[in-house]
């Protein structure tokens, strides 16, 4: 009897000890309930007149250019308004990231500020989002309820968080992805799951009150989707990776143009003057609003399937002085605006979906500047639907992985590494960053051919004069910055001429090599070049050559053959052989370039005069045969001058690390990379004897490699 009334007993306590945590875990939830709905009700009326006010300040520029005359007034009114607040210093939306982690409060007077700054900088064109009013005006809102309901700190943390999701939820009509944005931009690794049922409450509730206001959902239409397979995968890959590079360099022209203007410009009524009337200049240059504002319409239209090639450039220039001169407004909507044309820019020249590309385009971005992943997964998915969320997610993951620490926040921390723990532990040797930028070199080189061949039916000579100029533009900038000579050292003018006589025809042929035959065919020939410079070195430089090196030289050639396939029947047999003399080139060329380093001469002259001499020689065929070009074509002669330019900068730090016998083999990486790119932009497949000779050239580099360590020892 005793023990039956001592189990009673026992479990009466258990019972009513669960009975008063369920009430309080209750109570607490209805607390919860009570702040998080009034949080989206205040902060989402304000989000609602937000919306409208920028909808009406656009619409009337749209209508109206001349208020575009009015940036330097706006700008000055801004400036005046923040000063009389004696808050010159705010630094908008890493202060809300820095209050949250730090415990500070927030100025009360954020939420108007921004709010009618924003406004004043649409009014009057200014590249600028909306995302920026929305964190602000949330966390404003958050921190001074608050300190009115005198909430402890962790709480009003929370309903800070509650008001940043409220506000992007409002504003954007995102209601899934704005708690999670609210929670995982602060601190990437770590989110507070204990905001996430007030954060979610309070976004569904603004969403909602807008809805009811008028303001749609914000959803986008994709014209084609391809099956997820392995070819348009492998596309939309390398759309993330280069999302990536664009996102860095986004946000470091962000930052590097505020620096320049406040190093400059310290007053900043005098910095915000010079920003308005850069800003006028361009615009009168593109001759249109397209850049101006937010660029809805712009967007619609990359998402559709259209886009000026420039669009995304011209964006990140707008933006960065519009921002950079101060005045007020987010970045994230611009870079909505650059992922969505780099996106569909990119849809056109790889020959995949722009529609969906552009789609991709626009998460992956926000990804690699806003470092959140899973925010940018969740407004792919309420933007676009669910029908692409494998191309999504495969873009965004590349993207957050090779974005690296760069983001439009500086306050924003990282709680946990990108990489492995353990890979950043250990510091790489010289070697192994000599093979990296070797292997990157080769990368750079690849893209090259595939652009060349993007490029279209141009005559390769005129291809040939717009990657030099590319290069020239390059050296110059190098010279430039070294405060280099522009005159050639005593005794090396004769090499340099050679160098250079040698480096154009080897561009030439190859070029023509490209536009005729495989990229991996028309690579591996220029890729004899060391074996011709071996047997250049024994000709001018009186080097010896002895058995070994003679057999791995016929080897190399023996492959080469496999290539060229030397028969009548073969109707490639002449652009394989213009390639191989593109090889030759190549191979003198490297020879005066080891040559012209023994002389001491500066390496950044010898490209400059290489690239000097190349479009020297090229332009008078130019001027009398040339042919109109497309801006896709003239897009394509950009990028390869441009990744020609990554190539040799590549290739000149792989041999600053390392000398060449230890990492000259990873250069051979090109013809992997190049029947990749053949593969995937132009559906080629070499036959089996060219991947014969493939095979036989990089197994001779390989013997190569080893006797040449094997001689130093």
């Amino acid at each position: 009897m005793r023990s039956r009334e001592r189990f009673l007993s026992h479990w009466k306590g258990r019972l009513l000890h669960s009975g008063i945590h369920i009430l309080s875990h209750l109570r607490l939830l209805l607390r919860w309930v009570f702040y998080s709905v009034l949080m989206g009700v205040l902060v989402g009326f304000i989000g609602i007149a937000f919306v409208y006010a920028i909808q009406w300040v656009t619409t009337f520029r749209t209508g109206h250019w001349w208020t575009v005359l009015t940036l330097p007034a706006g700008g000055l009114l801004i400036v005046w308004l923040y000063r009389i607040s004696h808050d010159q210093n705010d630094k908008g939306t890493n202060m809300v990231l820095a209050s949250l982690r730090a415990e500070t409060e927030l100025p009360m007077q954020m939420a108007p500020l921004i709010f009618i700054s924003t406004v004043v900088t649409h009014f009057c064109g200014g590249s600028a989002g909306r995302e920026g009013a929305a964190l602000q005006l949330g966390g404003s809102v958050g921190s001074v309820l608050g300190r009115v309901f005198r909430l402890a700190e962790r709480d009003k943390q929370v309903l800070m968080l509650c008001g940043m999701s409220a506000a992007f939820s409002a504003i954007f009509r995102t209601p899934i992805a704005a708690p999670v944005f609210a929670m995982e931009v602060v601190c990437v690794g770590a989110m507070r799951y204990a905001a996430l049922v007030p954060c979610t409450i309070a976004s569904l509730t603004a969403s909602w009150l807008a809805g009811k206001c008028g303001i749609p959902l914000a959803k986008y239409t994709i014209g084609e989707i391809p099956a997820f397979q392995v070819v348009p995968s492998l596309k939309i890959l390398l759309l993330g990776v280069c999302c990536a590079a664009v996102s860095i360099l986004f946000c470091v022209l962000l930052h590097q143009t505020e620096h320049f203007l406040k190093k400059y410009c310290k007053n900043p009524y005098l910095r915000i003057l010079a920003a308005s009337g850069v800003l006028w200049v361009l615009a009168l240059l593109v001759h249109n609003q397209d850049y101006l504002g937010i660029g809805g319409e712009v967007m619609r239209r990359a998402v559709a399937g259209q886009v000026v090639w420039y669009a995304f450039l011209a964006k990140m220039i707008f933006t960065a002085l519009t921002l950079g001169g101060g005045f007020k407004g987010g970045e994230i909507v611009p870079s909505f605006f650059i992922g969505a044309t780099f996106g569909c820019l990119f849809g056109h020249l790889l020959g995949i979906s722009p529609s969906l590309c552009a789609a991709v385009g626009m998460a992956a971005l926000f990804c690699g500047v806003t470092n959140c992943p899973l925010a940018s997964m969740m407004i792919a998915s309420e933007l676009f639907g669910m029908a692409g969320a494998p191309y999504y997610l495969l873009a965004i993951a590349v993207s957050y992985l090779l974005s690296g620490y760069y983001g439009l926040y500086g306050e924003q921390t990282f709680l946990s590494m990108k990489e492995d723990e353990n890979m950043s532990k250990r510091s790489l040797s010289d070697r192994q960053k000599g093979m990296i930028c070797i292997i990157l070199s080769a990368f750079c080189f690849a893209w090259m051919n595939a652009f060349v061949r993007l490029s279209g039916d141009l005559p390769f000579i005129q291809k040939s004069f717009f990657r030099n100029l590319v290069a020239l533009l390059f050296a110059l900038a190098m010279l430039l910055r070294e405060h280099g000579c522009f005159l050639p050292k005593k005794g090396s003018l004769p090499f340099l001429v050679l160098r250079a006589t040698a480096g154009t025809l080897g561009i030439l042929c190859n070029f023509y090599a490209i536009d005729h035959l495989a990229l991996s065919d028309a690579s591996i020939l220029n890729k004899m070049s060391p074996f011709f410079a071996i047997l250049c070195s024994w000709i001018f430089l009186r080097e010896k050559l002895n058995w070994k090196q003679g057999l791995i030289v016929l080897g190399a050639f023996v492959g080469a053959l496999c290539v060229i396939k030397p028969t009548f029947a073969n109707a490639d047999l002449f652009p394989s052989l213009i390639g191989l003399l593109g090889g030759f080139g190549a191979g003198v060329a490297y020879t005066m370039v080891r040559r012209l380093g023994q002389i001491g001469e500066n390496k950044a002259y010898i490209v400059f005069f290489f690239s000097a001499f190349s479009c020297v020689v090229t332009l008078p065929y130019l001027l009398f045969c040339y042919e109109p070009m497309t801006w896709k074509q003239l897009l394509c002669l950009v990028m390869a001058g441009l990744s020609a330019a990554g190539g040799q900068f590549g290739v000149t730090s792989a041999y600053c690390y390392a000398p060449a016998k230890e990492i000259s083999v990873y250069d051979y990486t090109q013809i992997i990379f190049a029947a990749g790119l053949g593969f995937l932009l132009f559906a080629q497949i070499p036959d089996w004897l060219s991947i014969l000779g493939y095979c036989i050239i990089i197994a001779m580099a390989v013997v190569m490699f080893f006797y040449n360590k094997e001689s130093d020892k």
